[in-house]
């Protein structure tokens, strides 16, 4: 397990975006100095653990399943507790008495459901708030604008990645894919082009701070893609095509709510106590 070197480009991970998920593979050039380990199927590590299969792989790390050579038998320590087993046939209680009656004991009153606090996080890309990163993070179809152009990113890129997730969850594919018929190949210009066409060009002072040389051969001087490829005739953001299922007074606060997040200018984004009184969220409040 090792850390998996800096990006200079979007090319590897766009390109593993694009593969089956069945086939998905991290690429060989992740096995270098200060990047993953290599590991083969019947290594051996401390004389003791065999490994026999990959299980996956993050952006950090490989997992792989390994044989403990010293412990080779399944051992169950309980197992000697289950000895025998007895049917119960009655349920012994008093029907008389409310205080002796049988009680539940899991969820035995829907008073007693208190709301669970659970968070579920991952800190391989962590990094302090008023700090300024450049690095790639984010799965390709997730990223922000600034993260694309490789410009200075701060917690503001989350809101952009979290209003991408939801229309993912929505309509059960990739929002921004930047894939290209009909090999469906990814490119940049594309993902940026769509990013243009559902939000609104990149201003000026972002384009400055991102990588000048793909900055100047993708943006005009207006934040426009130069040269988008041409493609059918993408209904609005707000439309029932592209948002399909909710009424028009739904859908119009839904829109508004994915907009407040993904503003292309991070800087214009809205915090996150901000949304969360969005009416959009009107209904969520109303069932607690």
């Amino acid at each position: 397990m090792a850390t998996i070197p800096e990006q200079d480009s979007h090319a590897h991970e766009a390109s593993a975006n694009r593969q089956d998920l069945n086939k998905f593979e991290e690429s060989v050039d992740a096995y270098c100095i200060g990047g993953f380990h290599p590991v083969c199927l019947g290594d051996a590590y401390h004389d003791r653990y065999e490994v026999l299969s990959k299980l996956g792989y993050g952006r950090y790390s490989t997992v792989w399943l390994v044989l403990d050579q010293k412990v080779r038998g399944r051992q169950f320590p309980s197992g000697g507790l289950l000895t025998r087993s007895v049917p119960i046939l009655t349920a012994k209680g008093c029907p008389v008495l409310p205080s002796m009656s049988l009680k539940r004991l899991w969820w035995p009153s829907i008073d007693d459901i208190y709301e669970p606090e659970i968070v579920l996080g991952g800190w391989g890309s962590a990094s302090f708030m008023e700090q300024k990163n450049i690095k790639l993070i984010q799965p390709i179809a997730l990223c922000s604008p600034e993260v694309l152009i490789r410009a200075p990113w701060d917690a503001k890129t989350d809101l952009w990645n979290l209003g991408a997730v939801i229309m993912e969850v929505f309509r059960a594919q990739s929002f921004f894919s930047g894939c290209v018929p009909p090999d469906e190949n990814y490119e940049l210009s594309q993902h940026m082009h769509k990013i243009v066409d559902k939000f609104g060009p990149f201003p000026k002072r972002l384009l400055e701070k991102g990588h000048q040389e793909s900055v100047e051969e993708i943006f005009d001087d207006e934040g426009y893609v130069k040269q988008p490829r041409k493609m059918s005739k993408m209904p609005p953001l707000g439309s029932e095509i592209w948002i399909p299922g909710l009424g028009e007074s739904v859908r119009v606060r839904f829109v508004s709510f994915l907009k407040e997040m993904m503003k292309v200018d991070p800087e214009k984004r809205k915090s996150p106590m901000d949304l969360l009184k969005h009416p959009w969220l009107d209904a969520w409040r109303l069932l607690r």
